[in-house]
């Protein structure tokens, strides 16, 4: 039997702590709409940690099978997943807007360097560009992830598709 507390390093203090995305949407948090976000938008700033328990889980719902990611399984500060960047950039956008039918198109990242479970970082981020081609509205936003000395941590370049602006035939 797998003490399934102990191997995701699980502390039950720790539960919300990541700070960004559904966890921080309430009845005033605004839907999507095309129409009404400008370029130049801004999105955070959110102070963010990554803890163990998240990583596991992030590696588990993303299939994750990476030897290095699952050799760390007993560490108790395992290395953030490359996958966590877009889980952060996507959630940045949940944090101001609650989102409808969209298509999640694309995840330009780049790593400057690598980041624990327990580091605190701080994610900010911008609208870059809107456009219509093909009767499909794109949005693009570029996240930032910066230590507390101001060094890059990743930037996202992310872009979607906003369906609820799609007319139905």
């Amino acid at each position: 039997m797998v003490d399934l507390e102990s191997s995701l390093r699980f502390n039950p203090k720790e539960v919300g702590k990541f700070g960004i995305g559904l966890w921080h949407q309430h009845s005033g948090t605004p839907p999507l709409d095309w129409n009404l976000v400008a370029l130049e938008d801004t999105l955070g700033p959110f102070d963010w940690t990554m803890e163990a328990y998240e990583i596991a889980i992030l590696c588990f719902c993303s299939e994750l099978h990476v030897s290095e990611y699952l050799a760390q399984r007993n560490n108790p500060v395992p290395l953030v997943p490359p996958a966590a960047a877009i889980w952060a950039s996507f959630s940045i956008l949940q944090g101001h807007f609650v989102l409808g039918p969209i298509v999640d198109v694309s995840h330009e990242v780049c790593w400057h360097e690598p980041l624990r479970a327990g580091d605190p970082v701080r994610l900010t981020g911008k609208i870059t560009e809107k456009y219509e081609k093909r009767g499909r509205h794109y949005l693009v936003w570029n996240t930032l992830c910066t230590r507390a000395n101001g060094k890059a941590v990743f930037d996202v370049r992310h872009t979607i598709i906003d369906l609820s602006m799609m007319e139905v035939a």
